[in-house]
């Protein structure tokens, strides 16, 4: 009887044993999700992510949660839960001395720092028990995976080296770098608002180049590159310009008729495959069509200081009839200097070029035979530099009328108004750019590219200026031979444009669109008042505002009046102005509402009889005539032996005795040429030195200019333009006054005449 008890006992103690293993077995937390926000950062990032943890038992707390990174790409600095204490360690932190209830959420911040690898997405590991110890924690479920990415590129490509080359009459070429791979397009026109645009180069590239044709010839254009990258961001440069060539010669604007720069001569004949002159008599019908073979033995690898002479030999299957030369690419050929072998199959040949000054050459030697069949070689770049380039005077205008600097020695523009700039150059340059540098910007720069005459030294090229400022244009030469020079060329000051203003209703200025204005001109033959023809100025006239109220007038020397219409006010008319050099209107002018009366929704104004007459625009400031600041005054003047325009010569130590005037000019500058006058008249003193010196041209194009002129002075000529830095020339004309023991008292630029020379010649 006790042994049925007592297994009875045993085995009511194993079942209640077992019942308490099995409920202590399924105590754990039955499930649980999460998910993390956000899926994706960037690589070496340090920020915060945000976990939801949801208890999905419905009857047990959660006491404590472990999250563990997702890879080694991960470093965790911290982590809090409002209610929980936490201990953060690098690879997980844990989260306990709190309570997650039954069916509820919990948000958590871990503060993580990704590495600097990009990896794909892996998951968070999120654990939870209601275990305070941490024992028997399962594994949540959900979206818990991030990934590392390479951060997004939100940065343009950086844009350099913007160049226009290959100028054409009808075509350029545009070329610049970006420092990532990006597309390549080009805006362009003939104002700074463009209007057309090249086809989009898709091609990701680092180097790029545009060529832009259908151009018209001697037309200066503005262009703007634009660069976008794989990431979509885009970047443009600043406003540059370019000016076309033309086939004959870039002429600033004249005052006095001018002369050609060399003397009037024979032209050789375009290359039309017609030879100039044969030694051998050609066959009156051709026996062959075989070729003569020709080449150059001088080799073309390095500049010449000097012109070298050309050596050659040439063969052909029957008989030489002539050889000769081009320095110009194959359009005017000559005979060469010497032949040996001519009249028989082989021979051979020699000839020095003359009058090559510095520059490149591409130079062709052709070979004809007795039946008239040319050979030619390629063309081989024959280099002379004997110095480096060297930017001489130059010369602003717009239209005909030339631009002076005011007197603080800069001259005054318009934003909207382009100018074109003309100067000489020595040293053989075979680019020039201009920059404009900002003195508020100082890193920021456009790019003006000049272009060269077919038939001068004389670069040209278009200035335009989109935003008001101080700026220094800097000149920019490249020769054949790789040697570059930077000089600082002059001083522009780009002043923004008036606008026609009236009073709103709240009592302020605002613009007044849709306007015309129009500038009526005295003209002196008649003593009438016309309408300026502002078109040989590239100027419209009359115009309308601009939705800002903006109008642009840059008017030559002249006497004039201003006339404003706008619907709705009183028509208003300036009193007269003279203006003594061109110079742009900066002054608004303020219109006032037209006097009526109102039925119903109608407005009616009344006509008025006379306009309302306001004081005239006021122009900027300065004369002509200007003491330019240089580091030259109370210093001895350098020395320097010059050529005569019709031979002898000058010595700076042979003007020592006697108050001097020296003036560089250029006989190709308008106000030289107008200054010329006044220097014939005084050079007859014999008290005083009247020294003009044409700086970068040569002696025979001087005399000619002097004589066709009809200009009876003794004239030298500074044909390597060494006195442009000794003297820190920039205008043309620029006087030196000098005292008799050679020191130079005072600088002047400016057409000035004989009285102010010689005031300025006894002044102390």
């Amino acid at each position: 009887m006790f042994g049925k008890a007592k297994w009875a006992l045993v085995t009511i103690f194993l079942i209640l044993c077992s019942y308490f293993f099995i409920t202590s077995a399924q105590a754990a937390i039955s499930s649980c999700s999460a998910s993390v926000s956000p899926t994706a950062i960037a690589t070496s990032t340090t920020g915060n992510s945000t976990f939801t943890v949801t208890n999905n038992d419905p009857s047990k707390s959660a006491v404590w949660i472990q999250i563990s990174r997702p890879s080694e790409n991960f470093i965790l600095n911290e982590g809090s839960a409002t209610g929980w204490g936490t201990i953060s360690q690098d690879e997980s932190v844990l989260f306990n001395v709190g309570s997650l209830g039954p069916s509820s959420s919990l948000t958590i911040t871990i503060n993580a720092t990704s590495g600097s690898s990009a990896a794909a997405s892996a998951n968070w590991i999120v654990k939870t028990t209601d275990d305070p110890g941490g024992s028997d924690p399962i594994n949540c479920s959900g979206s818990l995976g991030t990934a590392i990415n390479s951060p997004a590129d939100t940065t343009p490509p950086t844009i350099s080296n913007v160049t226009a080359s290959s100028i054409t009459t009808t075509s350029v070429t545009i070329t610049w770098n970006t420092n990532e791979p990006a597309t390549s397009r080009v805006n362009y026109g003939t104002t700074s608002q463009y209007g057309s645009s090249t086809n989009t180069d898709s091609n990701l590239v680092t180097s790029h180049s545009v060529t832009i044709s259908g151009l018209s010839a001697n037309t200066g254009y503005h262009y703007q590159v634009v660069s976008v990258d794989g990431a979509s961001n885009s970047a443009s440069f600043s406003d540059n310009t370019f000016l076309t060539s033309t086939t004959s010669t870039v002429v600033p604007p004249t005052l006095p008729p001018t002369v050609p720069l060399t003397p009037p001569g024979p032209q050789a004949p375009l290359d039309t495959n017609v030879p100039v002159k044969t030694a051998v008599p050609l066959k009156t019908i051709s026996t062959e069509k075989i070729p003569p073979i020709i080449s150059l033995s001088t080799t073309f690898d390095k500049p010449f200081k000097i012109v070298p002479t050309i050596t050659g030999a040439a063969t052909d299957n029957e008989a030489l009839a002539g050889i000769e030369y081009s320095t110009d690419g194959g359009q005017n050929w000559l005979p060469v200097d010497k032949t040996t072998g001519v009249g028989g199959k082989t021979a051979t040949f020699s000839f020095t070029p003359q009058n090559l000054d510095d520059g490149n050459y591409p130079v062709i030697a052709r070979a004809i035979d007795t039946s008239a069949n040319i050979g030619k070689t390629a063309a081989a770049v024959l280099v002379i530099d004997r110095l480096p380039p060297v930017v001489g005077g130059s010369l602003l205008s717009v239209g005909p009328q030339v631009l002076t600097p005011d007197s603080a020695a800069t001259i005054t523009a318009l934003v909207g108004i382009d100018q074109r700039i003309t100067l000489s150059a020595a040293g053989g340059p075979t680019s020039i750019n201009l920059l404009a540098k900002s003195e508020h910007n100082p890193t920021s720069a456009s790019i003006f590219t000049l272009t060269k005459s077919a038939d001068s030294s004389l670069w040209s090229g278009v200035l335009g200026f989109s935003q008001p400022g101080d700026y220094t244009l800097v000149a920019d030469a490249l020769d054949g031979a790789g040697n570059k020079t930077r000089r600082d060329l002059a001083k522009v000051s780009v002043v923004a444009p008036p606008q026609l203003l009236a009073k709103s209703s709240s009592g302020r200025d605002a613009p007044v669109s849709d306007a015309w204005l129009s500038v009526y001109y005295l003209a002196p033959e008649t003593n009438s008042w016309v309408v300026w023809d502002g078109a040989p100025f590239s100027q419209n006239n009359p115009q309308k505002t601009k939705s800002d109220g903006s109008f642009r007038y840059l008017l030559p020397a002249g006497t004039y009046y201003l006339k404003a219409e706008a619907k709705g006010y009183r028509t208003l008319a300036t009193k007269r102005f003279t203006l003594d050099r061109p110079q742009p209107l900066t002054s608004s002018l303020h219109l006032k509402k037209s006097f009526g009366f109102k039925i119903g929704s109608r407005n009616f104004n009344l006509p008025l009889l006379w306009p309302s007459l306001v004081e005239a625009p006021t122009p900027q400031g300065g004369a002509i005539q200007i003491p330019a600041g240089s580091k030259l005054v109370h210093t001895i003047l350098p020395q320097f032996t010059l050529p005569g325009a019709t031979g002898g010569q000058l010595n700076s130590i042979g003007l020592l005795g006697k108050p001097t005037v020296l003036s560089l000019m250029a006989t190709w500058s308008p106000p030289s040429q107008e200054q010329l006058a006044a220097i014939a008249q005084l050079q007859a003193n014999p008290d005083i030195n009247v020294v003009p010196v044409a700086i970068q041209q040569s002696p025979q194009a001087v005399a000619v200019y002097l004589k066709t002129a009809g200009f009876v002075l003794n004239a030298f000529v500074d044909a390597d333009g060494v006195l442009v830095d000794k003297l820190a020339l920039y205008s043309l004309p620029t006087h030196y006054f000098i005292d008799r023991k050679g020191a130079v008292k005072k600088v002047m630029v400016g057409v000035l005449s004989k009285e102010q020379l010689l005031e300025q010649i006894a002044s102390p």
